[in-house]
């Protein structure tokens, strides 16, 4: 692409004048907005009419990628039939849809509510109030159907019957890059696995059974901090449905799987295509303003573009502050095979030198995950558990020394303490970021058992064998730990265990405390400056901060002693 005035441009060798040739209004998404000028929510000063014409091509040549020719295929359904099918496809019944407001009641009874600039009338039996009364200005949620067919021309909505959290948290969006064919089976599959599991969702496909040329045919929105849980459901339902997906996935959004593409929503009713768009296209008309002339400079000033924003250029797909959790975990990776046996170990052969050939054609990556394999097995299986089958912990060699008859001395064995340097956090940590690499279910399980058992194990441990303000072998490692092990495994309840360490973090300052790697603060800032990265933790910086000037002011400089 190759900006050659304020109206004109070449967009893949092919001349283009942006006052011609402007997309209809179907061909937009739902909320679509002028562009922004880089610097998000500016208002664009003096844009020229090409902005928005690079926009436009941008989303429907490179985003959704639809083609300049071609004609759908003669048998394809009617709308009206391909509606009925989708509908009867979808397995649904409704749910309550929150962040309504009462607007006003009429004499009849019947209730106004508005959302989003929308207002609806229901009856009181379709509301449920919060607190208050039946009076204009209260929060209710609606009662609303399994789908919605005129809410957004040219889509056909299912609304998932597990009720969305009220306010709503961020959002994923999946686009599945569906033919027509598979749209009834897309809706069937969808809806089934997610309303059996209880997990909140809408979804929209394309209602006009001739317009599926686009790479987001189908749209999954789900919340962003359930991806963990929903995982398995999603690889689930994509290998049901792969082979009736195209391979191509939307512009800057991330291939979980071939035609199967990831980003978090940008919220405020704007879209993820629309808006990287624009950010593109703004960078491509500020670099043609400053006379970047080679390929280098116009990257740059794009990167620069969604920097500016607080956004990864390397990762368009992420929102400002996230950080790329979303993968699919490999079918052929696991600590079994289907049968329970072993994985058969790759044989290395040893040099002339006493060094180690790894296997022909195996990546190290590949080598290293097997050995953390076989590691987890053994963790797995040496594992001791309580009575409730709620923590567990394992024997490790001890710091003390057994002599045996004859004068024999052997190390001697104890029970691991709960610490992340030598403990069973550690060893929890381990097993969590293996079960997300293999799905392996009893590193999960034996993961959250290791942290369960090192919460009650430090507070059992006397208070001078506790350094809080330790990462190594204290409580930011075990707030650390405890928050990674949430994350990695879904469990999102452990969330509140770290709150309630980071008070306890907090109040330690005043005390003394050690300044060391191991066991003092200058191991523990980079691991409060990680937990500082979630929004409810962003208080950490002050601490993290603080913590930093402490090691700067006590420092003995060289010439000093």
């Amino acid at each position: 692409m190759e900006i050659l005035s304020a109206t004109r441009y070449l967009f893949h060798g092919q001349p283009r004048d942006a006052t011609l040739n402007r997309p209809a209004a179907q061909e937009r998404p739902l909320g679509w907005q002028p562009p922004l000028a880089v610097g998000e929510g500016t208002a664009a000063a003096a844009e020229p009419e090409l902005v928005p014409g690079l926009v436009d091509d941008l989303y429907l040549r490179l985003y959704v990628r639809a083609p300049d020719t071609g004609s759908a295929p003669a048998d394809l359904p009617g709308r009206r039939d391909f509606l009925a099918a989708l509908s009867a496809a979808n397995h649904g019944r409704g749910s309550w849809d929150p962040g309504w407001v009462l607007q006003t009641v009429a004499e009849d009874g019947r209730v106004a509510v508005r959302k989003d600039g929308l207002i609806v009338w229901t009856t009181p039996e379709g509301l449920r109030l919060g607190a208050g009364a039946l009076q204009a200005g209260a929060s209710c949620r609606v009662r609303v159907a399994k789908e919605l067919r005129g809410w957004q021309p040219g889509y056909y909505w299912a609304i998932g019957d597990a009720d969305q959290d009220d306010p709503p948290g961020p959002l994923l969006r999946l686009y599945w890059h569906l033919i027509p064919q598979a749209a009834v089976a897309y809706m069937a599959t969808v809806t089934s696995t997610l309303n059996t599991r209880g997990i909140p969702f809408r979804t929209k496909v394309l209602s006009d059974a001739g317009r599926y040329v686009r790479a987001d045919a189908g749209v999954l929105y789900l919340g962003r901090s359930s991806f963990a849980h929903v995982r398995d459901a999603l690889q689930e339902m994509y290998s049901l449905l792969a082979a009736d997906l195209r391979p191509e996935v939307p512009l800057l959004t991330k291939p979980l799987a071939p035609g199967l593409g990831l980003a978090e929503d940008p919220r405020h009713a704007l879209s993820f295509g629309y808006h990287r768009c624009s950010l593109i296209a703004q960078a491509l008309w500020r670099s043609f303003q400053q006379g970047d002339r080679n390929r280098e400079a116009r990257m740059a000033t794009l990167a620069a573009a969604f920097r500016e924003t607080g956004r990864d250029p390397a990762a368009p797909f992420l929102e400002p502050g996230s950080r790329d959790i979303y993968f699919f975990r490999s079918k052929r990776r696991g600590l079994k095979d289907p049968a329970g046996r072993a994985s058969t170990p790759k044989i290395w052969t040893r040099k002339s030198d006493g060094g180690l050939i790894p296997p022909p054609s195996t990546p190290s990556s590949e080598l290293f995950l097997e050995a953390a394999i076989r590691i987890g097995r053994a963790l797995c299986q040496g594992a001791y558990w309580d009575a409730e089958g709620r923590c567990c912990n394992w024997m490790g060699r001890s710091s003390g020394e057994v002599i045996q008859p004859g004068g024999l001395v052997v190390p001697a064995a104890a029970a691991l303490g709960p610490d992340l340097y030598s403990g069973s956090l550690g060893v929890g940590l381990f097993l969590a970021q293996l079960w997300q690499l293999t799905g392996d279910a009893d590193a999960r399980q034996t993961a959250l058992g290791a942290v369960a058992r090192s919460f009650p194990q430090f507070r059992r441990v006397s208070s001078e064998a506790v350094f809080p303000l330790s990462y190594y072998r204290g409580l930011v490692g075990l707030a650390y730990a405890t928050y990674r092990i949430g994350l990695l495994t879904g469990e999102g309840a452990l969330d509140e265990e770290v709150d309630a360490l980071l008070e306890t973090i907090g109040a330690a300052v005043a005390s003394p405390h050690l300044l060391d790697v191991i066991g003092g603060t200058a191991g523990a800032i980079p691991a409060l400056l990680a937990l500082r990265r979630v929004p409810r933790w962003g208080h950490l910086l002050e601490l993290s901060v603080a913590l930093g000037e402490e090691l700067c002011r006590t420092a003995v400089r060289k010439g000093q002693v």
